[in-house]
């Protein structure tokens, strides 16, 4: 059984006594019925996770949601629980703290997963937490002094010198952390979609469901004080906006909109170049096959010219030709060499030309 602490609170007493019986033989699981009881048990245990019913009697999910946030010693996770499968239900939840959503009726496969997505991001994120300072410390130095357009500018400039997505969203996020905005960014590769935060570098599953719900909304989808900046492979969800400062909000909406322009090219560039690489692969294993291919084509022809000349001069000493006959043989045989050897000298061209073009495009590449 998993030393996972779980506490259950929904107002409806068979539901929440199926969910503790459901769950009881995985985890430590206890259960309440109201807000009082949610947050009574809660100081005395500070359980890893609550599975939490949004409408209670007493006190609004969402407000215990806040307190079980703020009195947690050890981040808690809320997994919301909700009677409404929609897109504003869960945006709500999201805002109001809420690490993931189910929606009822609960199946009891789907909760277990979702707990187990959430324990695996309970444990990323306290492993990578310290690194991450570290190296958000580090990274950051540089830009202390530097203005909002400055920080942008820059990565307008280093943003093409990505390589590989992780590089770019890493980018990304130091951009925004540089202009103070709390942000995750997504990159939606053909391969692979590389979700990232600013605190521990991964998201929690509700996060993950924003930018699904939200990323074809529009170029800028604003609710309350966040924002998602959408183009077709790249999109940032930005936690902060400066709502109170409509001067300093609009800017920084104005700078975000060529941000994410540039952070698609800069995608397109990378998925450009990672195809470059696969073709100039095949041209290096084509050309290797035409070295090889020549070069026993080469052997080939001056072995059977050699055997030809051989069986010629053995040949003329038993058809009784005459001197003027041999001769003309013998001329024949020296033109067809010097055919063979312009052949072989036309290879080599060719040899050395296919060279020059591999070093010309590998030149182009690294550069």
């Amino acid at each position: 059984m998993s030393t996972l602490s779980i506490l259950v609170i929904d107002d409806e007493r068979d539901f929440c006594d199926f969910l503790t019986s459901s769950l009881e033989d995985l985890y430590d699981v206890e259960g309440g019925t109201n807000g009082e009881d949610a947050l009574a048990l809660f100081e005395q245990r500070m359980h890893d996770i609550v599975l939490l019913d949004i409408n209670l009697p007493d006190i609004d999910g969402y407000e215990i949601c806040k307190k079980i946030k703020k009195k947690s010693k050890k981040d808690a996770l809320v997994l919301f629980i909700s009677g409404h499968d929609t897109l504003e239900e869960r945006l709500r939840a999201y805002e109001h703290g809420g690490d993931d959503f189910i929606s009822k009726p609960v199946q009891i496969k789907e909760l277990v997963a979702k707990i187990k997505t959430l324990e695996q991001y309970k444990k990323s994120k306290k492993k990578l937490k310290k690194s991450s300072e570290n190296a958000s410390e580090l990274a950051f130095q540089s830009m202390e002094e530097a203005n909002q357009m400055g920080v942008v500018f820059r990565f307008l400039r280093e943003s093409f010198q990505c390589t590989n997505y992780l590089s770019l969203g890493q980018s990304m996020l130091a951009m925004m952390q540089a202009l103070e905005l709390k942000c995750c960014v997504q990159i939606r590769a053909t391969e692979q979609t590389l979700t990232m935060c600013q605190e521990c570098q991964v998201c929690p599953p509700i996060e993950e469901e924003i930018f699904k719900l939200c990323c074809n909304r529009g170029r800028l989808f604003a609710f309350n004080n966040r924002i998602m900046v959408n183009d077709e492979h790249v999109s940032i969800l930005v936690k902060n906006m400066p709502i109170d400062n409509e001067v300093l909000n609009g800017r920084f909406k104005d700078i975000l909109a060529p941000v994410i322009e540039t952070c698609e090219s800069s995608y397109q560039n990378i998925r450009r170049q990672n195809a470059l690489l696969e073709i100039m692969e095949d041209i290096q294993m084509t050309v290797s096959l035409v070295e090889q291919e020549l070069e026993i084509h080469g052997k080939n022809a001056v072995a059977i010219m050699d055997e030809m000349v051989e069986q010629i001069s053995n040949s003329l000493n038993v058809l009784g030709l005459t001197e003027e006959q041999e001769l003309f043989c013998a001329s024949l045989v020296e033109k067809s060499i010097e055919k063979l050897a312009d052949m072989q000298a036309t290879a080599v061209s060719i040899d050395q030309h296919l060279g020059s073009v591999m070093q010309k495009i590998n030149s182009a590449v690294s550069r």
